[in-house]
């Protein structure tokens, strides 16, 4: 639905119009300004005149005066840049008359307008489970073929008497967030 700007002219040349933004740059569906005349104006026809902030001006074709208003569709070569759009209705007759109003500025606000997709979020679930299966997997293959003496090897020397550390909780969980991270920074960074 296109959205409609209300505004109205009065007999003292002010352009009034509760609205200051009048569109987002890269809008497909733009939007119409509606103004209201004086009834003074009845038997003119009108222009409008825009210009962009980067100082590029253009002119409607004529536009006619029905039911004591005028409405235009602003195209979106109008609203491709963003900041402010200065709008000024001109007027004319049959006799040579021109009425101007004062300028008005409307912004033209930012749009992202992004260009890539959003990564499907699914996809990476699936690859950073993979990698984690691959290293549980992997771990389990170690533990196998250490309970099968694979890693035994001739006896080295005596060294110190030790106590024997047997991991707990909060020692296996640092070690899997370092695996994790590890993996996720394959998968997402390719490091």
């Amino acid at each position: 639905m296109r959205d409609i700007i209300n505004a109205s002219i009065g007999e003292n040349h002010y352009f009034k119009c509760s609205t200051y933004t009048i569109a987002r740059n890269g809008e497909g569906l733009t939007p119409c300004l509606s103004v209201s005349i004086p009834d003074g104006l009845s038997k003119f026809w009108a222009y409008i005149d825009f210009k962009k902030q980067n100082g590029e001006k253009f002119k409607t074709s004529r536009i006619d005066v029905k039911e004591g208003k005028i409405t235009y569709n602003i195209p979106s070569s109008v609203l491709d840049v963003e900041g402010e759009l200065e709008v000024q209705l001109i007027f004319h007759n049959k006799d040579g008359e021109v009425w101007k109003s004062y300028v008005k500025e409307f912004a033209v606000r930012y749009s992202i307008n992004a260009e890539n997709d959003i990564p499907d979020r699914e996809d990476f679930v699936t690859e950073v489970q993979k990698l984690v299966d691959e290293a549980v997997e992997t771990a389990k293959s170690v533990e196998e073929r250490a309970n099968k003496g694979e890693f035994k090897g001739d006896k080295g020397d005596k060294g110190d008497k030790g106590d024997n550390y047997i991991l707990n909780l909060t020692d296996k969980t640092e070690i899997a967030n370092i695996v994790f991270s590890y993996f996720v920074d394959v998968a997402v960074i390719g490091q």
